[in-house]
């Protein structure tokens, strides 16, 4: 079987609403990623080669056609077919009038710039053109010279700058951007794979915080606790410091009273003077005792010791008559002998009255 490539235009992309084609292809998808064009195939015109399909031979085209292959150059559009690869798919064909019509799936997310070049020669009125390529069995030549394709079958339908049918077949309907979201979707899946990577970021950090924030609460209660406890602590200090400070006082107090009693002791013992036993037992007595300073302890022993002869005159008196300490009548014995010195009881008496 032998080969032929024509060169066809009137590409156009084609809109999700426009049934025109869609009715006689039940198996159209509406897959996000795929971007849907419409194109003129052929028409049973000769080309610029001298070269045609009869009508006759559509059929053959539209039952061969379907799942063909839609080629460009990768990057961009070149004049002729080579280095041109699928970038689509042929999903239908169909006879209106002298034209082949058909519709292509191209692959938006395996060929987005390819897409996107094509698109943006849609959107500035500016038509791609389809050359096809065909396998034939038999041909002939009528006498205009024109070469007749005979028993054909497309192999691919290649968008090219160079078209032999002089924009007869171009693209001519391109979907517009609302129902082409393949490029846009992929960049909108990319951006929410980036958020939702984000928000896992985020989570992570606040679980961390939540962690620290945990463990310095726990550090901070632990410090509060250590706190109080030493508060506590500071407090029985100086509970325990006033009781030692007041122990001291006691003790100092004590010492101070018993050196004092043993002062006491020494100007009596020294006076030939001592006290009955129980007198310092009582506490009444000891206090009182204690309150007295020592030179007046002493200047009592010597007015007691000197007048204590006075008091015996005193009691074997007639007249009953008394000398006492600042009497008038009588100046005191300051030459008294020991014989004369007071008992004991009469010293505590003695004691007793000066003490009140």
């Amino acid at each position: 079987m032998k080969k032929q490539v024509f060169i066809v235009n009137n590409i156009k992309f084609v809109a999700e609403n426009d049934k025109e084609l869609l009715e006689s292809f039940a198996a159209l998808s509406l897959n996000p990623t795929i971007k849907w064009i419409k194109f003129d195939l052929t028409d049973s015109s000769p080309n610029e080669n001298k070269e045609r399909i009869p009508k006759k031979e559509f059929a053959n085209l539209i039952r061969t056609g379907i799942h063909m292959p839609i080629k460009m150059g990768e990057g961009f559009i070149r004049d002729g077919h080579e280095f041109a690869v699928p970038i689509g798919t042929i999903t239908g064909l169909i006879e209106q009038g002298d034209q082949v019509k058909g519709i292509a799936a191209l692959w938006s997310k395996e060929f987005p710039h390819e897409v996107e070049i094509l698109r943006n020669m849609s959107e500035a009125e500016i038509k791609p053109q389809i050359s096809w390529e065909l396998l034939y069995r038999d041909s002939d030549i009528d006498e205009e010279g024109v070469t007749n394709l005979r028993d054909v079958a497309l192999s691919a339908a290649t968008v090219v700058n160079m078209p032999a049918y002089n924009g007869r077949t171009s693209i001519t309907t391109m979907a517009n951007d609302n129902s082409d979201a393949s490029v846009e979707e992929d960049k909108q899946i990319e951006e929410n794979n980036k958020m939702e990577e984000r928000v896992e970021e985020l989570k992570s950090l606040l679980e961390a915080s939540k962690n620290e924030n945990t463990t310095l609460t726990e550090k901070v209660s632990g410090l509060e606790g250590q706190l109080s406890d030493s508060e506590g602590r500071v407090k029985e200090l100086e509970t325990s410091n006033e009781e030692l400070a007041n122990y001291k006082i006691g003790v100092e107090e004590e010492n101070a009273n018993s050196a004092k009693l043993e002062s006491i002791l020494e100007l009596l013992a020294s006076a030939g003077v001592s006290l009955p036993e129980d007198y310092l037992e009582d506490s009444e007595k000891l206090a009182s005792l204690l309150s007295m300073d020592l030179n007046q302890i002493e200047f009592l022993i010597q007015d007691i010791g000197i007048f204590a002869s006075l008091e015996d005159n005193d009691e074997g008196n007639e007249s009953g008559a008394s000398v006492r300490l600042g009497s008038r009548t009588k100046a005191p014995n300051l030459n008294s002998r020991e014989k004369d010195k007071p008992s004991v009881e009469k010293i505590v008496k003695s004691l007793k009255k000066r003490a009140k």
